[in-house]
């Protein structure tokens, strides 16, 4: 259980959508699991090729520069989901997996969980 609280299962071939809805499986105090589905008119090859580029799915309300257009997702294990702007960077996640057109996962927390 701890693998899956701690990491952010991504199926973002939601973001080609136009609804789509989660289902909260478990939560607690520190975590939670969602499980998502919708269905896409896009080819798989489309959908991998937005996928690897988050300005085009991503909202620019949710990053910390306003700008979705200086994130980047480097899709190999290992690889890096971040923001970069100036001098400025943030890590929103880091790659754990990647099965070429099939499914990525992240170790990504939903954040920033800090207050200043």
């Amino acid at each position: 259980m701890n693998q899956i609280t701690n990491t952010f299962v991504v199926l973002l071939f939601l973001f080609a959508c136009p609804q789509v809805g989660a289902e909260v499986l478990d939560s607690g105090e520190d975590y939670y699991v969602l499980s998502h589905s919708a269905e896409s008119a896009l080819t798989i090859e489309q959908v991998w090729k937005r996928l690897s580029e988050p300005s085009s799915w991503w909202h620019p309300d949710h990053t910390y520069s306003g700008d979705a257009n200086n994130l980047n997702l480097d899709l190999r294990a290992g690889g890096h989901w971040q923001e970069k702007w100036g001098e400025h960077s943030v890590l929103h996640g880091t790659v754990l997996n990647v099965i070429h057109q099939k499914s990525i996962r992240l170790d990504a927390p939903f954040g920033p969980w800090t207050y200043n």
